[in-house]
């Protein structure tokens, strides 16, 4: 009997055991909702002002990308977590963003996870985290989910956040220790750690923004619409821009080069010796108008010196021929 009810426990048990786990890694879903036509933005109650703030910036900031991109749908589902560590809870373990990551896509189910503080601590930058997340999934919907290459995603993402001291001191640091990775590495392999990614991201950024400089934005959609087409990537380039990928790296890094000339001074030193001339230069300048406007100081003196004797002897000699013509009266 006991047997008998053991056997009939025991796939309840088993069902049970193996439910758990599957509940356990089930995304936390954010309980309270905004929406606006096809974008929704969900975020626990705390959040709500960001929230908002997403929800307004979100439509204008996706009609801005689908110009680069020429996706014309309108959907995002958006959610909103108080920190890194939280937005960790918001998918599914095997979905887990990078640890250095403020936000994070995921472009075939049109999810972006935002985080209120990078995993710093520090405040996230809503707007341009925002942009880079939508331009991620604009891309993988214009291509119809077709292959680009990694450095090209990340390029395009970054176009339109403006100028980055930050991404400019990490080229150049790449530029000046030869750490410039090359694009067909960064195809196979992007890096993982927090250090290469940067200058992965610096540089994947330059590029497509030197792309954008030398033809445009006109070119650089026509790029996505050719490979959403079903044209590969490498074929499409040289359509486009008349080049292959080596021969378009090529004329970027001669720019690169041509921008941080100016390196190999710092770490020769001539540049400090170049300043050290330049300062010694004006330094002898101003010591030579010192010493001219002391000289006509001194020559001032002198004269003055000198009209005051001239003076002295003028009115002693007056006072001499003034007594003198005195005791000639007397005598007469």
């Amino acid at each position: 009997m006991k047997r008998a009810a053991l056997a009939l426990l025991l796939p309840l048990v088993l069902a049970l055991a193996l439910a758990l786990p599957a509940r356990a890694l089930a995304e936390h879903i954010p309980a309270e909702l905004l929406r606006t036509g096809n974008i929704t933005v969900r975020f626990d109650a705390a959040d709500r002002a960001a929230a908002t703030r997403v929800l307004a910036a979100a439509p204008d900031t996706l009609a801005r990308v689908a110009l680069l991109t020429g996706d014309s749908d309108d959907h995002l589902d958006i959610r909103i977590a108080p920190s890194a560590r939280a937005m960790r809870a918001l998918v599914p373990p095997d979905l887990q963003p990078p640890a250095w990551a403020s936000g994070v896509a995921y472009p075939e189910r049109g999810l972006i996870l935002l985080t209120l503080r990078d995993p710093n601590g520090a405040a996230a930058d809503l707007d341009d985290v925002l942009r880079h997340e939508i331009a991620h999934v604009s891309l993988h919907r214009a291509t119809g989910g077709r292959p680009l290459p990694r450095w090209f995603h990340e390029g395009v993402a970054h176009l339109g956040e403006g100028f980055s001291w930050g991404h400019t001191f990490t080229l150049m640091d790449a530029a000046l220790h030869g750490r410039i990775i090359p694009l067909a590495e960064l195809d196979q392999h992007f890096p993982a750690r927090e250090d290469p990614v940067a200058i992965a991201y610096a540089q994947s950024y330059d590029f497509v923004d030197y792309l954008v400089e030398k033809h445009g934005t006109v070119a650089l959609r026509g790029l996505v619409t050719r490979v959403g087409r079903g044209m590969p990537f490498q074929t499409a380039l040289r359509e486009v821009y008349a080049d292959g990928l080596d021969e378009l790296e090529e004329g970027w890094v001669a720019e690169l080069r041509l921008r941080y000339l100016w390196l190999p001074l710092v770490t020769t030193g001539l540049l400090l010796w170049a300043v050290a001339a330049v300062l010694l230069f004006f330094g002898w300048r101003r010591r030579r108008r010192q010493n001219r406007a002391r000289l006509l100081v001194w020559a001032a003196e002198e004269a003055a010196r000198d009209a005051a004797r001239d003076a002295r002897i003028a009115a002693r000699q007056a006072r001499a021929d003034s007594a003198a013509s005195v005791s000639s009266s007397a005598s007469a």
